[in-house]
């Protein structure tokens, strides 16, 4: 809604630290890395100039302030 956030990457409905399974891991690492991957991919095939805007555009939005004297 305020695009703050890119993606949700969905993990295990039951994940706890204290009972993690090393392959769990595994498969949420490899989740991770898919994701990171096609993102950097999306940003790394748009120009200089397009990437800087669409930066200013992101976190512009996120909100406003003021500075008091």
């Amino acid at each position: 809604e305020f695009g703050l956030v890119d993606e949700i990457i969905p993990e295990f409905a039951e994940w706890r630290v204290e009972t993690v399974e090393k392959e769990e891991i595994n498969i949420v690492s490899q989740e991770l890395e898919k994701v990171l991957v096609r993102h950097l991919n999306e940003i790394l095939s748009l120009s200089d100039k397009e990437r800087k805007r669409l930066r200013f555009e992101k976190f512009r939005k996120m909100g406003s302030f003021e500075i008091e004297s």
